[in-house]
């Protein structure tokens, strides 16, 4: 799953991956989610993808997920501007989940 996202001239790239095929060689930023609860082990949401709106509320019902997502737009609205001075116009951003078959988009 990949979505794109451009703030002041920067494009930032997020995808999810699997390590099952290997970490991308050209991520500036991993998260690793992996220990956040997976849907892929709950039958109705296993052969969803983070597109679902059932599987991203299953996974923002708890509240390590609220929490994550808030750390890391506070993470990402510091170091964007920090980017951009630099002159950097691309930020690969990927995060790990545990199964291949379900992409959550954290």
């Amino acid at each position: 799953m990949r979505q794109a996202i451009q703030k002041q001239g920067l494009e930032i790239n997020v995808m999810a991956f699997g390590f099952k095929y290997g970490m991308p060689l050209d991520a500036d930023l991993v998260f690793d989610v992996r220990c956040f609860p997976n849907p892929f082990y709950i039958d109705e949401l296993k052969h969803k993808t983070g597109n679902d709106k059932e599987v991203q509320d299953y996974v923002m019902s708890f509240p390590k997920s609220v929490t994550f997502m808030e750390k890391l737009e506070d993470f990402m609205e510091f170091m964007i501007p920090l980017y951009i001075e630099e002159g950097k116009f691309l930020l690969q951003s990927q995060s790990v989940v545990q199964a291949v078959n379900t992409e959550v988009l954290l």
